[in-house]
């Protein structure tokens, strides 16, 4: 039985989150020589969702806006474990995305989706240099 066979008629249906993606959250372990080590924990190895790109504009237009940096938004169902800081990631047509999520939204409330604000990271590169504190 498919896990979102319980949602109301109002909520996504699951064709429209058509694809799954891998949720990681940032684990801090202590070095036992006073500082800790940053590692990633998966949450969801199939999280359902889809993945637009944000609409292009340019910088001063993204700060009036509140969305600097943001370059993808992610929708998923409302009840998702979903939080600022996760690291989302596909494989689609042999290219790899991931995504830090920046800030999540309930459109007016409605508990119909959820929408996470995101911000596109190269492989490899997720967590370097001043990057590394948004996560």
């Amino acid at each position: 039985m498919p896990r979102f066979s319980g949602y109301p008629a109002q909520s996504l249906s699951s064709w429209m989150l058509k694809d799954t993606f891998l949720q990681e959250r940032k684990t801090l372990t202590a070095d036992g020589a006073g500082g800790f080590t940053v590692g990633w924990t998966e949450v969801n190895t199939a999280l359902p969702g889809v993945l637009t790109q944000s609409p292009r504009m340019n910088e001063e237009e993204r700060g009036a806006k509140g969305v600097a940096g943001i370059t993808h938004t992610f929708f998923t169902y409302p009840d998702s474990d979903v939080q600022r800081g996760d690291r989302l990631s596909i494989t689609k047509e042999g290219r790899t995305h991931i995504v830090a999520v920046m800030g999540l939204e309930n459109p007016a409330m409605m508990n119909h989706h959820l929408e996470a604000n995101c911000k596109e990271f190269e492989p490899g590169l997720v967590g370097v240099g001043q990057d590394e504190e948004q996560f």
